[in-house]
């Protein structure tokens, strides 16, 4: 089995002909033990599939996504436009918003996971997946298009004007092969995750740690519900900064100027772009 599938989505050719392969991603990981918790939650679902769902983790993990992650895609690129409306992004905000706080006198806690040193480690850093507790995998990066948004955090790219494109080309699969992976120093400097998809399990330890069998099949079929790889652009600081510069003790007018003022900003990138 080869690099993960979808992370490896985001490494696409551009119109100025370089071609950029993710070497790592991250996205939030909650684990749920399998004795104190049970749900009827079926995964992959949409943000809003969650936060309306009857059953009560479905609820709570819906209250810990971010607007952020919930929009999935920022742009049509061939258009040149935000991938949704102003009013649209408007109504997701104010839902995610009105969401999290109807939720939090009911909010489920979970093991909430850091990639440490190229590790899943919980809050006193240690996470023992193949011989400890019995978890459910769970992300709150779930989108409103019914899958995961995972951002890259490391990459490498080829321009077609190299001078050696046959000598880039072994570097790069060097650089995403099994062996390299589950040791690369990389993992450790950017709290990240290796794209190729044996990895963590029994067979193929990463960064010193493996899964049961298990927690293996839990995280690839997290894994699978990914549908969004994003680069960070100036695209993603804009979304970040609607909640970055909302009070949240204040009301709907104030949240409509902030995504109206950040909204423009995106489509002012997109027209330059």
């Amino acid at each position: 089995m080869g690099p993960s599938s979808a992370s490896c989505d985001g490494g696409r050719g551009g119109d100025e002909g370089q071609m950029l392969l993710p070497l790592a991603y991250t996205f939030d990981v909650l684990l749920l033990d399998r004795d104190r918790f049970s749900s009827s939650v079926e995964l992959p679902a949409a943000w809003e599939e969650l936060a309306e769902s009857a059953d009560k983790l479905a609820r709570s993990l819906a209250g810990y996504v971010t607007p952020y992650n919930m929009m999935g895609e920022l742009a049509d690129y061939d258009k040149d436009l935000p991938a949704f409306s102003e009013d649209g992004l408007f109504e997701y905000m104010k839902k995610a918003i009105d969401h999290s706080k109807k939720v939090q006198s009911e909010a489920i806690v979970p093991v909430f996971v850091n990639f440490t040193d190229g590790k899943f480690s919980g809050p006193d850093n240690t996470l023992d997946l193949l011989n400890g507790r019995k978890f459910d995998f769970f992300s709150t990066y779930n989108n409103k298009d019914g899958g995961i948004t995972v951002d890259i955090t490391a990459f490498a790219g080829i321009n077609r004007n190299s001078a050696h494109p046959d000598e880039a080309f072994t570097v790069l699969d060097f650089q995403i092969s099994r062996e390299v992976q589950k040791g690369f120093p990389i993992y450790s400097a950017m709290h990240s995750l290796p794209t190729h998809m044996d990895l963590y399990s029994n067979e193929y330890p990463a960064h010193g740690q493996a899964m049961s069998e298990e927690h293996f099949e839990s995280f690839s079929r997290l894994r699978d519900q990914i549908n969004v790889t994003k680069f960070y652009t100036p695209l993603e600081g804009a979304m970040l900064g609607i909640t970055a510069e909302f009070d949240f003790k204040k009301g709907t007018e104030e949240l409509r100027k902030i995504v109206h003022k950040r909204y423009m900003e995106m489509s002012m990138m997109l027209v330059k772009s």
